[in-house]
């Protein structure tokens, strides 16, 4: 025989879990049941676990905060706007450039600069010793 069975007020225990403070041990205190009668209760009724039940009812709550802030947006709360956008638009109050590329590239045309002077260099040298080689020839 046992206890007699009480009450699951799903309304009350929904309410509940909109909240992302409510823990498994304060809606069993809040409805004055255990918390293994909340996991039962579950298990039977929804095939789930307190977490997940509780994500789920979560997400909907958020759902429609979201629906809400941007309905404000849209009808000109500047505030809620620019936080709409920020946040489901990816607007942001400073840009960051990644320069990574463009130092890449720097440092490319840097090593070509560097060769090409080499280059250069050891060409005016050749020349510069083919001009005196022609000048002791001459002189010679």
């Amino acid at each position: 025989m046992g206890r007699p069975k009480k009450d699951f007020d799903y309304a009350t225990f929904d309410a509940l879990m909109q909240f992302r403070a409510t823990t498994k041990a304060f809606a069993a205190d809040y409805l004055q049941l255990s918390p293994a009668t909340i996991d039962n209760k579950l298990k039977a009724d929804h095939n789930t676990t307190f977490e997940v039940y509780h994500k789920m009812k979560m997400g909907r709550i958020s759902n429609k905060l979201q629906e809400k802030a941007i309905q404000m947006a849209l009808a000109g709360d500047r505030t809620m706007l620019i936080f709409c956008l920020k946040n489901y638009s990816q607007w942001q109050d400073k840009v960051e450039v990644d320069i990574t590329h463009q130092v890449g590239n720097f440092a490319e045309w840097a090593q070509s600069a560097a060769d090409a002077y080499e280059k250069r260099k050891k060409q005016k040298a050749i020349k510069s010793s083919q001009v005196r080689r022609k000048k002791i020839k001459d002189v010679n």
